[in-house]
């Protein structure tokens, strides 16, 4: 039911997170976009390690980090929420960069990955419709 309230109480566990998106960070890390399109999808983003651990997983943090820019699209909220839809990685004056494309949103974050284990969020960019 859309009551046209946001709340992030609830919670769903093991759910697989079906990435719409892979990308290397480096030659031990690598990134994914957890869209889902069936059984699950996290409406977040993760970090895993070259043996497949998970070293960080977003939660809730990008969704609400969108939220706060005003960009949640609340029609989706009780589905995919913001859908993480694809993830790229780049190195800018020796700084690695993760790009995470939210298709609902129409933001990208950017995140410095220099520590895989604890990516800082440094700015949502406004993506036009749909990155």
């Amino acid at each position: 039911m859309e009551d046209g309230a946001l709340s992030f109480a609830d919670s769903l566990a093991d759910l697989p997170r079906e990435p719409d998106g892979v990308k290397w960070i480096d030659d031990d890390h690598f990134a994914t976009a957890n869209e889902g399109d069936y059984e699950g999808g996290s409406r977040g983003w993760s970090i895993f390690d070259r043996q497949d651990n998970v070293v960080y997983d977003s939660g809730a943090t990008f969704e609400q980090a969108i939220v706060q820019i005003g960009h949640h699209p609340d029609k989706r909220s009780d589905a995919k929420g913001v859908e993480p839809e694809s993830i790229d990685v780049a190195t800018f004056d020796g700084t690695p960069d993760a790009f995470v494309a939210s298709e609902r949103a129409s933001v990208i974050g950017v995140y410095d990955v220099t520590d895989p284990a604890a990516p800082r969020l440094t700015q949502l960019l406004p993506s036009g419709i749909s990155p």
